[in-house]
């Protein structure tokens, strides 16, 4: 009964949100669950403060040119390339991650989602 509600929305809008749960539900899992990982795997403390920080810190840096990149790019390529990069790249290093180094890279691909943020609003 309720696919139907979504029936008369567009293709888009009905996909969206059909799929958000996907994102929303593990996208929360990673960011609660990921410190207790690296914790598992021999990074320190500040080691993990750090990569927050250093997240942070580079997602402003991002965000600042998100919308010069959406407006050479494209809003469709940049959403897709920049889904890519910064959700599917990052799960695959943070899976294999036993390291200082290769968790900051995957911070780095992580913080990059937001390039692809204006592109999607």
């Amino acid at each position: 009964m309720q696919l139907q509600a979504l029936a008369g929305l567009p293709r888009n809008a009905r996909n969206a949100i059909l799929m958000e749960p996907l994102w929303g539900v593990f996208g929360v899992v990673v960011l609660y669950y990921a410190p207790l990982y690296m914790s598992s795997v021999g990074l320190s403390s500040p080691q993990i403060g750090l990569l927050g920080s250093m997240t942070l810190a580079l997602s402003f840096l991002f965000q600042a040119v998100a919308a010069p990149i959406t407006n050479r790019v494209g809003r469709k390529r940049t959403t897709l390339i920049g889904d890519l990069i910064s959700w599917t790249v990052p799960m695959f290093v943070w899976a294999f991650a036993h390291s200082f180094a290769a968790f900051a890279l995957a911070a780095v691909l992580a913080a990059s989602g937001r390039a692809s943020s204006a592109s999607s609003t």
